[in-house]
C-alpha cells in the first residue's frame, strides 16, 4: 500500500537552476549536510529521472492513495490528476476542499488516510491495529 500527500507528479517544473534549488532545500531544512549531494549534475539527474509520473504506473497491483488540496500553491492539482490518471487499480484519489500544501497538518487529510488505511487492512483480515487475527 502506499499513500500519498501533495505529491508532485514531477519536479522538471521547479526550475532548471540547480544550485537555487540546492540553496533554497538547505535554507528550508531539508538538506543538512553542506557536503550534499557529492555530484549536484548526477543528483538532479535522478531527482527529475525518478519522477513520480514515470513510476506511478508499476505500482499496481499495490493499492495507493492520491491526497490533495484544491488550494495547494506549491503542487497544482494537474499533478494529482497526471498520477491518477496514470496509476493502475486499485487506485483512490481524495480531494481536500481549501486544503493547501501541508496535507500532513490538516485533520482532513489525517482522516482520509486513517480511513483508507481501516478500509484496506480490513479487507487483509486485520483489524484497527494492524494485527492480523491469528488463524483458528
Amino acid at each position: 500500500m502506499i499513500a500519498t500527500l501533495a505529491a508532485p507528479a514531477t519536479l522538471a517544473g521547479v526550475g532548471d537552476d540547480q544550485e537555487a534549488l540546492l540553496q533554497r532545500l538547505r535554507n528550508i531544512g531539508v538538506i543538512h549536510d553542506p557536503n550534499f549531494p557529492p555530484d549536484p549534475k548526477e543528483w538532479w539527474a535522478d531527482l527529475v529521472g525518478g519522477a513520480a509520473e514515470n513510476a506511478i504506473g508499476r505500482i499496481s497491483p499495490r493499492p495507493i492513495l492520491l491526497i490533495h488540496g484544491d488550494a495547494d500553491q506549491i503542487v497544482p492539482s494537474p499533478h494529482v490528476e497526471t498520477l491518477f490518471d496514470r496509476a493502475g487499480e486499485p487506485k483512490e484519489l481524495v480531494r481536500i476542499p481549501g486544503g493547501a500544501h501541508q496535507l500532513r497538518r490538516d485533520p482532513r487529510a489525517l482522516d482520509a488516510l486513517t480511513d483508507w488505511l481501516d478500509r484496506r487492512l480490513a479487507r487483509r483480515g486485520a483489524g484497527h491495529s494492524g494485527q492480523v487475527a491469528p488463524q483458528m
